[in-house]
């Protein structure tokens, strides 16, 4: 982007502020599209432990009967539809799971749009038979979640505070 708003002023010389106001556009476009579709992916153990995108490392997932998704941006109304098709995919993708967790030490706020849709997303999730689950929340997303009924709809023990306790949970249960 500072490459182009350099060219694009260069050319536009000597109406430097419309090659400037192209570089705003184009800074405020790259937010917009970052803020849409925040990193999200199914998430496996490497060897030495550390949980990592199995796409990205090419790992074997952890089971077929609970699927881990990190999910790294806020749930506000801007990508709030992207949050629901990565875990309607994982599910598609692995059709014998009977838990999804979301590792939730990304995301930092949520607003009325992403408490609505996770309860919307829940019951469905719990119709098809499926638990979903959280981790890591940060204090303020799960004070949203308390103060809006979705840890009671929810379930208080499909919360954990890290994931580590959560997926020795999965393991156990549904190994």
């Amino acid at each position: 982007i500072g490459a182009l708003t350099f060219v694009a002023t260069l050319y536009m010389a000597p109406d430097l502020a419309n090659g400037i106001l192209l570089g705003v556009g184009l800074t405020i476009l790259w937010y917009l599209v970052r803020t849409m579709r925040p990193r999200a992916e199914i998430v496996a153990r490497q060897p030495d432990g550390t949980l990592r995108g199995i796409k990205a490392h090419h790992l074997a997932p952890m089971s077929g009967n609970f699927v881990p998704v990190r999910f790294d941006g806020s749930l506000t109304f801007v990508n709030v539809a992207y949050f629901e098709d990565i875990l309607l995919e994982a599910l598609a993708d692995y059709p014998d799971a009977k838990a999804i967790l979301v590792v939730g030490s990304g995301i930092n706020e949520i607003d009325a749009t992403g408490e609505e849709t996770i309860r919307e997303l829940a019951k469905r999730l719990q119709d098809r038979g499926v638990t979903l689950m959280f981790s890591s929340l940060k204090h303020q997303v799960r004070q949203v979640f308390e103060r809006g009924g979705l840890v009671e709809q929810i379930g208080e023990a499909n919360f954990f505070a890290d994931k580590e306790r959560a997926l020795d949970r999965l393991q156990a249960t549904y190994g």
